[in-house]
């Protein structure tokens, strides 16, 4: 490779990615029948009928390739379900997503919410759709440095009077059910996501190791 700023950006990204090797392409006639005669043999190709195809495949994509597959029903642990796309190894992505807040000045304030938490009966207990904007401007005021908030093992969830609910039918107890953090659900969800975790060994950021435990030790003192 004579292509110096090609080739440096080639290393630049081995060093995130780590792949077992790097192979040039010159894209002669010898290396695509080498390519053609690798992907027959391990079944990623299916070679048709030469008589009616001539030279034609079919190519079998595996579910990595394609698809964040899994138990339906069943929530996954990756962010935005990115392991099956990611193109380095996922604990060096969240290293390196980690390593911001070092460049950061006035690092971004993160708000989880879930407008589908269902009541006893199975409905929703939030209405949804521009009510919505109740819980965004609760959201800015938390920015702006307001309280109106209380602390769980989870983190801050807004207190009745700190949202707007005038001409809602939210009562005490129906707001109580909404801003709940059972701790027994989340040291289910806990588990689950500290087995995610796990699969990533040694490389794992030791930030999120520490913080996984400190959950953990936080659901347990609200379970005892």
């Amino acid at each position: 490779m004579t292509n110096e700023a090609l080739s440096a950006w080639v290393r630049k990204v081995a060093e995130y990615a780590k792949p077992e090797a790097i192979r040039w392409c010159d894209g002669s006639a010898l290396e695509a029948r080498c390519l053609e005669d690798r992907m027959l043999a391990d079944g990623t190709l299916i070679r048709l009928n030469e008589a009616t195809f001539p030279r034609s495949f079919l190519h079998r994509s595996h579910p990595s390739d394609v698809a964040a597959t899994g138990a339906i029903g069943v929530p996954r642990n990756d962010p935005m379900a990115m392991v099956p796309f990611c193109g380095l190894n996922m604990a060096d992505y969240l290293g390196h997503w980690l390593s911001m807040d070092k460049r950061l000045v006035h690092a971004p304030r993160i708000f989880h919410v879930n407008w589908f938490r269902t009541g006893d009966q199975g409905k929703f207990l939030w209405p949804g759709f521009g009510e919505n904007i109740r819980v965004l401007k609760w959201i800015l005021e938390r920015v702006d440095g307001a309280s109106g908030a209380r602390l769980s093992p989870i983190g801050n969830v807004p207190t009745r009077d700190s949202i707007n609910l005038d001409g809602l039918d939210i009562g005490p107890e129906r707001f109580d059910q909404l801003s709940a953090v059972d701790p027994q659900e989340w040291m289910a969800e806990a588990a689950r996501n500290g087995a995610f975790l796990e699969r990533f060994g040694n490389r794992l950021p030791q930030l999120l190791r520490r913080e996984h435990e400190a959950l953990l030790r936080r659901l347990r003192v609200a379970i005892s």
